[in-house]
């Protein structure tokens, strides 16, 4: 399924019709393994087919390891490929009380989505958003991007594209029966005059993309996404890979990934208070500070009683 050498991207960014925007944020253990973003990067960069009317760009959003972000860039930096930067606010993230407050400071996928368009739109006239670990080979470029080029003949408004996510679940992108990958979220493609972007209120894992996908007419129907309605916004067609950044079982189960995935964003937020405490200590802010761990220590006991109900009905489910 991958070409043998794939075109380089335009490096001098001029305006093409596709770019092919991604989304890189923090590595997320035990959600991922050790590495795993830096060797999808890599291998994207490396091997990803790009054809003479794409571009691409990348958004490194709100990377806590200052080392993790400067191999990213070096990465960036080394092939050519251009990027920009999303940073947290440290004010924001100190003021919020609740997980997803904290969450939404910390992350805010959606914002950084939209981003991700409202740059794209400037390079190219079909804006690809795409999670950092997906990417096209050259069987999945053609079909994407013919399927869009067949509908605009016959829908000349249509303003918003759906490419299905094929997750593989292999230990290296190896070439797999399509019929065998597991079927994920779609991906989003926006015509460069959209109008309908992602709700920025939402925190990370709560729906954040399924909202916006509901809204153009793509629903999911157990573990399969399909366009239900004759007149949605979107259409839905074509496809992009999606490499493995955790392992075998986490990726090829919808639910330990989820649990997982919950297990990762706690260890992230821990670090996250971390530095924020020393952003206020750097700055000499001791009331702050004192408030901030109080909050910190109130919204730990408000969450205790849900944690040992979790516990005593995990212990009641071993004991089964």
């Amino acid at each position: 399924m991958i070409a043998s050498k794939p075109p380089r991207a335009n490096s001098n960014m001029q305006k093409t019709k596709y770019v092919i925007t991604r989304i890189i944020g923090n590595e997320l253990p035990p959600r991922d393994r050790q590495g795993s973003r830096l060797g999808a990067l890599k291998f994207i960069v490396e091997n990803e087919y790009v054809a003479s009317d794409a571009s691409r760009l990348w958004l490194l959003n709100r990377v806590l390891d200052s080392s993790l972000l400067s191999e990213l860039k070096q990465i960036l930096d080394l092939a050519g490929e251009r990027y920009v930067e999303e940073s947290v606010d440290w004010k924001v993230y100190i003021a919020a009380f609740s997980r997803n407050a904290r969450l939404t400071a910390l992350i805010n996928i959606n914002k950084a989505r939209n981003r991700c368009f409202e740059e794209g739109r400037q390079l190219a006239d079909f804006v690809m958003v795409l999670d950092g670990d997906c990417f096209f080979d050259k069987q999945a470029w053609i079909k994407s991007t013919n399927f869009i080029v067949n509908d605009q003949l016959t829908n000349v408004d249509r303003k918003y594209y759906a490419h299905s996510s094929h997750r593989l679940i292999l230990d290296s992108p190896l070439p797999v029966d399509q019929g065998k990958m597991k079927l994920e979220e779609p991906m989003l493609v926006f015509r460069a005059d959209a109008d309908r972007l992602f709700d920025e209120s939402l925190p990370f894992g709560i729906g954040d993309k399924q909202e916006l996908l509901s809204q153009l007419g793509l629903r999911r129907v157990g573990e399969s996404w399909l366009q239900p309605e004759l007149d949605s916004l979107a259409a839905l067609g074509g496809f992009v890979l999606h490499l493995q950044t955790g392992s075998s079982e986490v990726e090829s189960d919808f639910r330990v990934r989820i649990r997982v995935r919950n297990e990762s964003l706690n260890i992230l937020l821990k670090k996250a208070d971390r530095l924020a405490e020393l952003e206020l200590l750097r700055g000499k802010q001791w009331w702050t500070l004192f408030k901030f761990k109080l909050c910190r220590c109130l919204a730990e006991l408000l969450a205790a009683p849900k944690k040992i109900k979790q516990m005593v009905k995990r212990l009641i489910g071993r004991r089964k």
